[in-house]
């Protein structure tokens, strides 16, 4: 008992101490400054006068993407603003709530494992995966922060109603963090079906036995989950569906494949996505290769490690449960794109399999020791992204201060080409519409923007250009982080094409080895077409000889 409680006092002052090495490992990317469509959301959440006019936002769509119901985040920006105008305290308002979630996973991997010890691998792991890093230094990251901490607090109440106190008040309670965790993201969703894996496993008796009894656990959080299906229902049926949600719903196996794929590297893979990807896609074989030689020593080196005690290990119920907990967070957005942020409630999973697998293990200093080179590689890891979202902020303040200096008016036309998409693997303005929020909401003004190509940045990017009469030629060396995007977030491209966009003709001329533009035409409609503004690599040009 009393080595029980001493394991228990030195992982609660290790946890503190991931908690500390977390914020400051995050501290250099809480800057003053928003990206992307931070913009877009604080503008179209700054119109309430009070608090009981913000409260409306629980009985509508959101107002910018209109199928999506998530009144929580919109009254959390809104209040957000209430404290401070500059992005700083958004910021620290994410890495608290990424606090919070790891609190909460270390208590529910407690409750799981009945031991503090694995379940501050598995917590440490999550504080410090830098996959979570756009999700707390973005500050729309914050859809998954907010309804991830509903929803790891109320899957720890129910376990704690399921196994230990059957008190109904703790149900009600669970209850009402799962609706919270709805009212934050549609990825909530998943809980029911988690609970009913979890209470199926875990139970006891015969496996008919243990499903019954696992559905007559979570039927009140099913029928939750239909009054919340109904809600939405009966909202899209009042205010119509107005806009297609086609990017929600390809379910191609070939996509879903896809999908695994990259969520799966993302998870594994603990360095720059930027640079993986450029690798699969300019030497695809040679990443394979490699990915299957690494994957295959890692599990030759865990069979070794558990080859006395294999069928322990893998009749671990909580590993599998760690396993399925992945997929079953993901079904929820299984249709749509493979963006890194929908991982970071699945990658609590992720690290219960971790947490499993140092449980099961014998030589566990020489695990532990490993676990900490890994570890060290995390941070190390999040604070060089950390410093990049530093430098992006950077780079979005000077670009505004840029478009400040031109003198716009809201009845001015103005077409942009090369305007920073993102910073390495940061965001700056990744759409038409952040980049006119931006302008909107620092400056009021509402001219008309016309962007016909992005360009994502690296540092000491420059782009050669070329005006011939009306038309421009644009050539730069694209790398990892330095590449074209057209509007619609096109990158690569199979062979030379033309484009119209918004009344002007874009060429993808020439293509590197890994298919992404190195030479790019610009053609403006003539004679008249407004102000023409390019982005060098370096700082904003605009062309003078354009009709004002």
């Amino acid at each position: 008992m009393r080595g029980f409680i001493t394991e228990s006092r030195l992982c609660g002052a290790l946890l503190l101490a991931v908690l500390l090495a977390t914020v400051l490992s995050y501290r250099a990317g809480m800057t003053g400054g928003f990206s992307a469509d931070d913009y877009v959301f604080l503008r179209a959440n700054l119109r309430f006068a009070d608090a009981w006019q913000a409260l409306s936002v629980f009985g509508e769509h959101d107002n910018v993407q209109k199928i999506a119901y998530r009144p929580l985040v919109r009254l959390s920006l809104w209040l957000n603003w209430q404290l401070s105008q500059d992005a700083t305290a958004f910021h620290w308002t994410n890495l608290l709530l990424h606090l919070g979630n790891t609190a909460a996973l270390f208590l529910l991997l407690r409750l799981l494992f009945d031991r503090p010890a694995p379940a501050l691998v598995g917590a440490t792991a999550f504080a410090l995966h830098p996959i979570h890093s756009t999700n707390v230094l973005w500050v729309m990251g914050r859809t998954d922060l907010l309804f991830s901490l509903f929803y790891l607090a109320a899957l720890l109440l129910f376990l704690l109603h399921w196994r230990r106190s059957g008190a109904r008040t703790i149900l009600v309670l669970s209850l009402l963090l799962f609706v919270l965790a709805l009212a934050s993201k549609e990825m909530a969703i998943s809980l029911p079906v988690l609970l009913l894996a979890m209470t199926t496993v875990l139970g006891e008796g015969t496996a008919r036995a243990r499903a019954a009894s696992a559905l007559r656990s979570t039927l009140p959080y099913f029928l939750v989950l239909l009054c919340y299906v109904g809600l939405r229902v009966l909202f899209v049926l009042r205010d119509g569906w107005e806009t297609t949600p086609s990017e929600y719903l390809n379910f191609a196996a070939s996509a879903i494949l896809f999908k695994a794929g990259a969520w799966s590297l993302s998870l594994a893979y603990p360095f720059d996505l930027y640079r993986m990807r450029h690798l699969l896609e300019s030497e695809p074989q040679r990443f394979l290769v490699t990915a299957s030689v690494v994957c295959t020593l890692a599990v030759v080196a865990m069979h070794l490690a558990l080859w006395r005690r294999w069928r322990s290990f893998y009749g671990d119920r909580l590993f599998w449960l760690g396993a399925a907990w992945i997929p079953i967070t993901l079904l929820p957005i299984l249709g749509g794109s493979p963006n890194r942020w929908y991982l970071y409630l699945p990658s609590a999973g992720f690290c219960m399999v971790l947490a499993a697998t140092w449980n099961s293990l014998r030589a566990r200093h020489l695990c532990s020791a490993a676990l900490i080179i890994g570890l060290l590689f995390y941070a190390s890891e999040l604070v060089k992204q950390s410093r990049t979202w530093s430098r992006q902020s950077e780079l979005s303040e000077k670009l505004l201060q840029q478009v400040h200096d031109l003198g716009m008016r809201s009845s001015e036309t103005h077409w942009f080409a090369n305007v920073p998409f993102g910073y390495k693997s940061a965001f700056l303005f990744p759409g038409h519409l952040s980049f006119a929020a931006a302008i909107e909401l620092r400056f009021g003004l509402q001219p008309d923007i016309r962007i016909l190509s992005y360009v994502n940045l690296r540092d000491e990017l420059r782009i050669e250009s070329t005006r011939i009469g009306s038309d421009w030629l644009f050539r730069l060396e694209p790398d990892a982080h330095a590449f074209v995007v057209l509007p619609g977030y096109r990158r690569r491209f199979a062979a030379s094409t033309t484009q119209w966009i918004q009344g002007a003709e874009v060429e993808i001329k020439a293509l590197s080895q890994a298919n992404t533009a190195t030479e790019y035409w610009v053609r403006l409609p003539s004679p008249s077409f407004g102000r023409f503004h390019y982005f060098d690599g370096q700082q904003l040009q605009t062309d003078l000889n354009a009709p004002p």
